[in-house]
């Protein structure tokens, strides 16, 4: 199992640079935050190497880290920087449900509610005691959460986003327009992964590539000296 180190992740942002409209911009604040962080799923591999299957958890597609970890490298990346008045997306597992409310708690925002991914696809995934089929997607305020500096005035957005998998841990563009309905920019995404080129956003994380790459390269090996636990 692959274990990514928080200095892993100082790498400069990447993105479509926005026009420094406001303050905050000109601040190099955020007002929305979306985290998809390397939870600590490894799939059961102790379980799996037991009856000689293989192991089917995140670990196989790229390095994970401890809740701790998770939240330290965020305070210490140098790009987390929130406006007083922010909104913050947080991509968790079931399984770290709790782990992400925590996080969310620790950089100063509080939980309001949730979509849900719901994946279309007819794949079904892992689960011990039900096959997943769906991915909880938090929502939390800095501030005040209504502000119309950060909060859009759509009235009849639903708590769903309807979209197939891509490949693994992938997000789907659906999520991105659910979020930009309900929350204004400039918008920062951390623990990215892919090509990313969306106006007004920035990405950072071990998997972000610069713009015009092709998804391929977003495949590559974990960095070297990465060590297990």
């Amino acid at each position: 199992m692959t274990r990514c180190r928080m200095k892993d992740f100082t790498i400069p942002l990447r993105g479509k640079h926005r026009k420094p409209e406001t303050e905050d911009c000109l601040a190099g604040r955020f007002r929305t935050v979306v985290l998809d962080p390397p939870w600590w799923e490894t799939g059961g591999a102790a379980k799996s190497k037991a009856f000689g299957v293989g192991a089917r958890g995140a670990d196989q597609h790229y390095p994970l880290m401890k809740t701790p970890d998770i939240l330290t490298t965020i305070q210490e990346s140098g790009v987390f920087n929130p406006a007083d008045n922010a909104h913050m997306w947080m991509w968790t597992t079931k399984r770290f449900l709790t782990d992400g409310l925590w996080v969310m708690d620790q950089l100063g925002f509080r939980y309001v509610t949730m979509l849900t991914w719901v994946k279309t696809d007819k794949r079904i995934g892992m689960g011990r005691y039900f096959r997943g089929r769906s991915e909880p997607l938090l929502f939390g305020v800095r501030g005040k959460g209504l502000d119309p500096s950060v909060c859009t005035d759509h009235k009849a957005l639903d708590d769903l986003v309807l979209a197939p998998r891509t490949t693994h841990s992938r997000k789907p563009a659906e999520s991105y327009l659910k979020i930009e309905a309900r929350s204004k920019g400039p918008y920062l995404e951390m623990f990215g992964r892919g090509s990313f080129d969306r106006p007004g956003w920035e990405c950072w994380g071990q998997q972000a590539i610069e713009t015009g790459a092709t998804d391929a390269d977003s495949d590559r090996d974990p960095p070297a000296g990465a060590t297990a636990p």
